[in-house]
């Protein structure tokens, strides 16, 4: 359903609307409706107004789109066509989250975190947000203060440990190489700010990488490391500005860009042949950004295959969607969670209905090894699946549930066991 009241919403976007309800903190229940079609307005939100909270559009973060096209190699247009400088910044492999306001009838707001996906997430990022320290945090909400939205990827070795898995790349190597500690990391990758009224479609826009960096500087908050800054006049590099040589990276000598940046490609390739320590880096440039990935990363993310996937590609995607929402509440909507697991499965892979079939018990069987591991302790298996019924989860995840229980019940390593005993 679309939703009405918001000024300057094109004709074109239909009703691609998801309704998502929400308890925030200070504001209590709200339901908000999200866009879900994957174009620039992807997870653009419209929160409805009631008693507490005024009507109100939210910012977005869409996914980058690739600097050269996997199909054609050609150069992304707006890039092919910019003069001035580029920032070529480390794509970090984690995920990514803004920050912004969320405006009350009292006139106050609160600052809340925000998914691709969802207002305000919950799940597994709930717990990794506890690691940001309390300093980023009063920061984050000083520039919330001044009209801005920081955006941050969120990675690091012990998102692993918290069950939290991104990407292919070896995030204790990666910390090693850049003396980190071992742990989460919060960096800014770019900023926005607002440009028009709560009630407008289009009310945030990007700033410049240097208004970010100068921000960034002002406020004492960390950027995303940087490999390079060229300057590019319509497709030509008329010099390197700046080169970091981070992780080993050694720019290419080519100043045509399209060569420049296919070079660098198997740069990132190279480096990464001992370990996987990058998957490869942003470009921003003006108010754009894209992304341009080592060969081997991005062949992986776009091959496009048929009939039935792997498993580690159903994980993959479904721990993306842990991220936003906890098992438990994917459990009780089992076909929407499906649905959704379909929609970023079938961006890359064309399923048979074999496949299909198959993607369904795998999320069937990660919900209940997952909500055993989080809720289940000890007690009568036959209590415990009747609380379970009574909470709304799905039949289908409860009979997987009840199987792992039964076959793991007393085992010293029993959480090892259910994920070891399987639905599929």
């Amino acid at each position: 359903m679309r939703p009405d009241a918001i000024s300057g919403m094109p004709e074109w976007l239909g009703d691609a609307f998801k309704l998502e309800r929400n308890s925030i903190p200070r504001y209590g229940n709200i339901y908000a409706d999200v866009y879900m079609r994957h174009n620039k307005y992807m997870g653009k939100a419209i929160i409805r107004g009631n008693e507490r909270v005024e009507t109100q559009v939210t910012p977005n973060m869409p996914k980058l789109r690739y600097c050269i096209d996997p199909n054609t190699l050609k150069l992304m247009p707006e890039l092919a066509e910019f003069t001035g400088r580029v920032y070529i910044d480390v794509k970090r492999d984690g995920f990514n989250l803004l920050f912004y306001p969320v405006h009350g009838r009292d006139g106050g707001y609160v600052v809340l975190p925000k998914t691709r996906l969802r207002v305000y997430p919950s799940g597994k990022i709930i717990r990794a947000l506890r690691r940001m320290p309390e300093d980023l945090r009063r920061k984050v909400e000083e520039l919330v203060g001044r009209g801005y939205v920081p955006v941050f990827e969120a990675w690091g070795s012990e998102l692993d440990e918290m069950g939290i898995r991104s990407g292919i790349t070896d995030k204790r190597a990666t910390e090693d190489i850049e003396d980190l500690p071992h742990g989460v990391h919060f960096e800014m990758t770019h900023l926005l700010r607002r440009s028009g009224g709560l009630r407008e479609w289009d009310n945030y826009e990007p700033v410049s990488p240097e208004v970010r960096d100068e921000v960034a500087r002002e406020h004492g908050i960390d950027l995303v490391p940087r490999y390079a800054v060229i300057e590019v006049e319509k497709g030509k590099i008329k010099r390197v500005v700046e080169s970091s040589g981070l992780h080993g990276v050694k720019l290419p000598e080519e100043r045509d860009l399209r060569e420049f940046l296919l070079k660098l490609m198997s740069e990132f390739d190279r480096v990464n042949e001992k370990c996987i320590v990058t998957e490869g880096s942003v470009l921003h440039f003006g108010e754009n950004m894209c992304k341009l990935k080592a060969w081997k990363v991005m062949k992986e993310d776009i091959g496009r295959r048929t009939g039935i996937p792997p498993i580690r590609k159903i994980s993959s995607e479904y721990e993306k969607m842990a991220l936003e929402t906890s098992p438990f509440d994917m459990a009780k909507d089992l076909d929407e969670a499906y649905s959704k697991l379909m929609e970023y499965i079938e961006e890359d892979f064309q399923l048979s209905k074999k496949g299909k079939r198959f993607v369904r018990r795998v999320l069937v069987d990660k919900l209940a090894t997952d909500i055993i591991r989080d809720t289940y302790g000890g007690e009568d298996v036959g209590e415990f699946m009747k609380e379970m019924a009574n909470s709304g989860v799905s039949r289908s995840v409860i009979g997987c549930m009840a199987m792992k229980i039964r076959r793991c019940y007393g085992r010293p390593d029993f959480d090892e066991c259910i994920a070891r005993v399987k639905c599929y």
